[in-house]
């Protein structure tokens, strides 16, 4: 495995530096955790997130610590936009690498009470998919309910770039699937055709926005059970949907994977929405 040179230059710690006030353990397991925290040198709430060593390795020989590394420098390339947080710091702490993030205060996607009601959320987030991938040459590749936010004024922001790749990394890797939400991405990629990945996860996040009932179900279950569970329904899913559903043409265009573009996903969108 190569090591970047920049990773010779990170500071490196036995304990969590003193300018750090953990206030809450947002998460913690075996890959790591999600800490909020007071920074008393810059005085702001920030985010610390940690991975450690040698968890999770993909089939990429990717670990844990590779991938906070990995949505580090996506995060860093994207700073310049609003829909993202900002990267404060990074250190390691014995083996655990850990990343400094802005603290965003906001809502997730999934206690919007706007989610199957107003659509402007997800004409944002087409706009944002085409900037992440056009612009960036990037696949996004975790939508879910949980790595989007809203805050108070309807500003969407976008979390979570552990899974992200650049397009080109994704051609060599032979578009091999990734271990992201369960039920919110095609489980063969190579189905997808000319079909950005992103689209699909577009598309699925709709669909569980309107059958938040169904969606409530899965997400109570343990990620190998949702996975099944979601490997089922991607082997069904034409099957199961209902044709008087506003929604049945673009459902339909994007499991069969005939989009090619984003800006064609925003107007059959904006065309079923008049």
């Amino acid at each position: 495995m190569n090591v970047p040179i920049r990773d010779y230059y990170i500071p490196r710690y036995n304990t969590i530096p003193d300018q750090y006030i953990i206030l809450e353990v947002i998460s913690k397991n075996a890959k790591g955790g999600v800490y909020k925290v007071f920074n008393t040198q810059k005085r702001v709430y920030s985010l610390l997130k940690e991975a450690s060593d040698l968890s999770l390795v993909d089939f990429t020989n990717r670990d844990s610590v590779n991938r906070l590394i990995n949505e580090r420098e996506i995060l860093v390339e994207l700073e310049k936009e609003e829909f993202t947080p900002k990267v404060f710091n990074d250190f390691y702490i014995k083996n655990s690498y850990f990343v400094e993030f802005e603290f965003i205060i906001a809502d997730k996607l999934s206690e919007y009470n706007m989610v199957s009601g107003s659509y402007d959320w997800f004409l944002t987030l087409i706009d944002y998919m085409e900037i992440i991938n056009s612009k960036y040459n990037l696949s996004y590749r975790d939508l879910s309910f949980n790595n989007i936010l809203i805050d108070n004024r309807n500003n969407i922001y976008i979390i979570d770039f552990e899974h992200a790749l650049r397009k080109e990394t994704q051609i060599e890797e032979k578009k091999l699937p990734l271990f992201g939400t369960p039920g919110f991405y095609e489980t063969n990629l190579n189905l997808l055709n000319n079909q950005p990945e992103d689209i699909m996860g577009l598309v699925l996040l709709l669909y569980w926005s309107q059958n938040l009932d169904d969606f409530n179900v899965f997400s109570k279950m343990s990620f190998l059970e949702a996975m099944e569970y979601a490997m089922n329904f991607n082997s069904r899913r034409l099957d199961t949907l209902d044709k008087s559903d506003w929604l049945y043409d673009i459902y339909k265009k994007a499991f069969n994977y005939k989009y090619d573009t984003f800006s064609e996903l925003k107007k059959d969108f904006i065309e079923v929405l008049k």
